[in-house]
C-alpha cells in the first residue's frame, strides 16, 4: 500500500534523500546488491516509464496503465495496479514521466506540465500545472527530473534550470549557477538527483555529483565505488531509491541496488 503526505511536495523520495543522506560529500557506491522478487516491467503491455514512487518501484506501461511494486527492505512485491485514467497517452505525446510530491507528473512534447495525484491505490483525472513551456525553448533539453519542491531540466550545454512548482502553477525557469552537468569526459547516460546532489552516472558507471547549494552548483566529484549500471545483464533504467541507494532494473528486470554511504 502506498502511504502519502499530503504536506510533501518533492520528487522521487527526495524529502527522505535530503533528510537522511545530506550532500554525499563522504560517500562510497556499494556493490550493488539483488532485491528479491517477481520482474519489473518485463511482463504483459510493454513497459514505457519506471520510477521511484514513494517506497515503491513504479511502471507505467504504453497502455497508460500504472502499477506499483512496493519495496520493503530488500523484498519487492507482486505488482499492484493503481486503477484510474490512462497516463501519459492521450493528446500531446509525453516525454517525460516522474513522480511529484503526491502526484504523477507527465512533461509533454509542448512542454505542457500535467499532474496525476494519487491516493491509496486511485489515480485522479490529469489536472494541467499552469506556466511556461519546460524543456522546450533554448538549448535543447537532455534530461528533466523532480529536483526538490520543482522541475529541473540539464540542457545538451549542461546548464541547469529548475521550473518552482507551488500547487498548480509552475514558474519560470532559473538557472542554477556552476559548472556544465554531463558533458565533460566520458558521455554520461543516467542524470537524477541524489541527496543534496545532481548525480551523473557514466558510460563506465562512475558516479559523480554536484552538490546543490540554493542557486549554486558544485564542481563535480567521484562517489568511489564499483561501476554502476555496466556489468552483467544489460541495464534498463536507473534511479535513485529510498534516498540512498541507486536502482538498476535490467533488461530481465532484475532489481540491483548500490548503497551510497
Amino acid at each position: 500500500m502506498l502511504t502519502w503526505n499530503s504536506q510533501r511536495y518533492v520528487g522521487a523520495a527526495i524529502a527522505v534523500a535530503i533528510a537522511g543522506f545530506g550532500a554525499l560529500a563522504h560517500a562510497q557506491i556499494t556493490p550493488a546488491q539483488q532485491i528479491i522478487g517477481p520482474p519489473v516491467a518485463t511482463l504483459g503491455v510493454p513497459a514505457r516509464f519506471v520510477f521511484p514512487l514513494n517506497d515503491a518501484i513504479a511502471v507505467v506501461n504504453t497502455g497508460g496503465e500504472v502499477w506499483v511494486h512496493d519495496l520493503t527492505g530488500n523484498t519487492l512485491a507482486d505488482a499492484l495496479h493503481i486503477t484510474g485514467p490512462a497516463v501519459a497517452t492521450l493528446g500531446v505525446p509525453a516525454r517525460y514521466v516522474f513522480q511529484l510530491g503526491n502526484s504523477i507528473a507527465v512533461v509533454n512534447t509542448s512542454g505542457e506540465v500535467w499532474a496525476h495525484d494519487v491516493t491509496g491505490n486511485t489515480l485522479s483525472a490529469a489536472r494541467r500545472i499552469n506556466g511556461p513551456p519546460v524543456a522546450t525553448l533554448g538549448v535543447p533539453a537532455r534530461y528533466v527530473f523532480s529536483l526538490n519542491s520543482g522541475i529541473a531540466v540539464v540542457n545538451t550545454s549542461g546548464e541547469v534550470w529548475v521550473h518552482g512548482v507551488t500547487g498548480n502553477t509552475l514558474s519560470a525557469a532559473r538557472r542554477i549557477t556552476g559548472p556544465a552537468v554531463a558533458t565533460l569526459g566520458v558521455p554520461s547516460r543516467y542524470v537524477f538527483q541524489l541527496g543534496n546532489s545532481i548525480a551523473v552516472v557514466n558510460t563506465s558507471g562512475e558516479v559523480w555529483a554536484h552538490d546543490v547549494t540554493g542557486n549554486t552548483l558544485s564542481t563535480a566529484r567521484r562517489i568511489n565505488g564499483p561501476p554502476v549500471a555496466t556489468l552483467g545483464v544489460p541495464a534498463r533504467y536507473v534511479f535513485p531509491l529510498n534516498g540512498n541507494r541507486i536502482a538498476v532494473v535490467n533488461n530481465n528486470g532484475e532489481v540491483w541496488a548500490h548503497g551510497a554511504r
